[in-house]
C-alpha cells in the first residue's frame, strides 16, 4: 500500500547558522530570486565572451550590462538578507572595477 504524501512545509531554514524561518510567501520570493539570478548569471557568462573577444575595442553598453546585473544579484541579496552573496557579488563588482570594467 502507498504511503500517504507528506504535505510540503510551510516554513524552511532560512539558514543554518540563523534562528531565522522563512515564511512560504518569503521562500517564494527566494525562488524568484533563484531564477533571476541565474537569468542574469547566464546573461552575464555570454556577455563577458563577448567582451573578452572584442579586446581593446570593449562595447562600453555591454560592460555596463555586465555590470549593473552584478549590481543588481547584490541589491537583491541584501534585500532578502543573504549576507554572503551579496558579500560574493560585491566582490564581484570590485573585481570588475579592477579590470577596468
Amino acid at each position: 500500500m502507498r504511503q500517504p504524501v507528506a504535505s510540503p512545509p510551510t516554513e524552511i531554514a532560512f539558514h543554518r547558522d540563523l534562528d531565522y524561518k522563512m515564511s512560504f510567501d518569503d521562500a517564494e520570493l527566494l525562488k524568484e530570486f533563484v531564477v533571476e539570478s541565474q537569468e542574469h548569471l547566464s546573461d552575464v557568462e555570454n556577455q563577458l565572451l563577448t567582451l573578452e573577444s572584442q579586446g581593446d575595442a570593449m562595447d562600453v553598453a555591454l560592460v555596463n550590462a555586465v555590470f549593473r546585473a552584478v549590481h543588481s544579484i547584490k541589491g537583491a541579496a541584501g534585500f532578502m538578507g543573504l549576507e554572503t552573496l551579496q558579500s560574493l557579488a560585491h566582490r564581484e563588482e570590485e573585481v570588475l572595477v579592477l579590470l577596468g570594467f
